[in-house]
């Protein structure tokens, strides 16, 4: 077993709440549109391939877009709605083999919006790419805030 390093984002949301947050990134249709100006932000010409999410524990997601090697899946572990979701990370096959590499979302109201930090613990092979995985959190937070200005708060269902 190798040992585990952590990458932390953190953001402060002033305009969605933890159930619009935690609905963000588990609602299909809310998380194609930020994540969408997250890769837009990125990557220009860049367009998303797939999002599939059946948010339930022991379910599936995955991700990817026309950029080669964009691809991450993962499987929910905890989905405590509007708290906290707990999902695994993966890039390769072999790190789903290895399975090593989880992802916790941590939401709490603050006002009339909410904070979100989320911790990501992988494998130490992947120590130089700490600073990097967390800005890259850092700006999907952010790019899903950005979205708050459009449809994305107004998706919300009881």
């Amino acid at each position: 077993m190798t040992g585990r390093v952590v990458a932390i984002a953190q953001h402060d949301f002033g305009r969605l709440s933890a159930d619009e947050v935690y609905q963000a990134w588990t609602d299909p249709a809310l998380l194609t549109r930020w994540m969408a100006e997250h890769l837009k932000e990125q990557d220009p010409a860049a367009a998303l391939a797939r999002i599939e999410v059946s948010a339930a524990v022991g379910g599936r997601f995955f991700f990817a877009d026309t950029r080669e090697g964009s691809a991450a899946w993962g499987y929910y572990k905890a989905l405590e709605r509007p708290k906290h979701i707990v999902f695994s990370w993966f890039v390769s096959p072999e790190e789903e083999q290895e399975d090593n590499s989880d992802v916790t979302i941590e939401i709490t109201p603050a006002g009339a919006g909410c904070a979100v930090t989320i911790t990501h613990e992988m494998s130490d092979e992947w120590a130089d790419y700490v600073d990097r995985t967390a800005a890259a959190w850092r700006s999907m937070l952010q790019a899903m805030d950005g979205s708050a200005a459009g449809s994305l708060s107004s998706g919300v269902t009881p």
